[in-house]
């Protein structure tokens, strides 16, 4: 703002202002207040965390208070003896009921760490002992665990792969719809195969069977697995062989034979293509059929209409 004008000839000029940090009376004036300290926050802990906490010590009340069996049955594990493979899978399967109903998970948290249950006044529920027990315990289960497992996906495939020759001998089904099913079966079967035959577990866990003496037949489920795969793979050709059958027929005009060679090349390629990803994935598929598709393959080329002839036609 301007300056205040000049006071008359003999009058009193206006005191000062009052210097910064003085108030008017001349005192010192008090410092302006200082930001507001935050209040306390309350440590809000996440739902979900709560939720498994309770859960936790629910089932450590359960492990508790069923002790003695729990002891009794990583006894039974470490010192179990199987006579074949699928007496060692009833026996997994029985047992890991029974440990979960005791809150135990067979496949979950070491048995040594989930042992760990703190008593209130002081020390744990289970020994060193009995922790050391049931690590060794978890070890052998985890290997009859991936026994079973591997056993089951295996025997799967087998089993898909007879549903899959039922429905290529279904009279109602389509041919598309058939070639599509055994594309799917063996692609599916030999994703499962890989994960398990070269993944980073099937030499450590086979080795730890040896160690326990837990029975399994991969060798021979997997050559049953591939043996099934070359007879769905195999069973493509009486689907080609039915479409190049109908298509080139002798009672069909030339005509008639052009309208389907596209579909039915198609077809026939379709299964040429499935049973080479069977022998891709190790299966000895027939290379008389192999050879018979690939000529019905250029028969049918042959049929397809050339372009070049129907835009001529066309301009006539």
């Amino acid at each position: 703002p301007p300056p205040p004008p000049p006071p008359p000839p003999g009058a009193v000029p206006p005191p000062p202002p009052p210097p910064p940090g003085s108030d008017s009376a001349g005192g010192t004036a008090p410092p302006p207040p200082g930001p507001a300290a935050p209040a306390p926050q309350r440590a809000v802990k996440k739902q979900g965390a709560g939720i498994q906490e309770a859960l936790t010590r629910r089932e450590n009340v359960k492990i508790v208070n069923n002790r003695d069996r729990i002891v009794a049955i990583i006894g039974e594990v470490v010192s179990a003896q199987f006579d074949s493979v699928d007496a060692a899978i009833d026996w997994f399967h029985k047992t890991d009921d029974e440990l979960t109903e005791l809150g135990i998970s067979g496949t979950g948290e070491d048995w040594d760490s989930r042992l760990e249950i703190k008593k209130k006044g002081g020390g744990l529920h289970f020994s060193d002992e009995e922790r050391a027990e049931a690590k060794r315990a978890f070890a052998k289960f985890s290997a009859l665990f991936f026994a079973c497992t591997w056993t089951k996906s295996l025997k799967a495939i087998m089993s898909n792969a007879a549903n899959a020759s039922e429905f290529i001998a279904d009279r109602n089904a389509g041919r598309p719809e058939k070639l599509k099913r055994v594309h799917d079966l063996i692609d599916t079967s030999a994703k499962s195969m890989k994960a398990i035959f070269e993944g980073d577990g099937f030499g450590p866990e086979t080795r730890n069977m040896a160690k326990f003496g837990i029975p399994q037949s991969f060798d021979e489920l997997r050559r049953a697995a591939i043996d099934a795969m070359r007879r769905t793979a195999e069973s493509t050709f009486d689907v080609a062989e039915e479409e190049y059958n109908a298509t080139n027929s002798d009672k069909k005009s030339a005509f008639a034979k052009k309208l389907g060679a596209m579909r039915s090349k198609e077809l026939v390629d379709q299964a040429l293509y499935i049973m080479d990803l069977a022998t891709y994935h190790g299966a000895s598929v027939d290379g008389t059929k192999k050879e018979m598709l690939k000529s019905w393959g250029q028969t049918l080329a042959a049929l397809v209409p050339d372009s070049d002839q129907d835009e001529d036609a066309s301009e006539i």
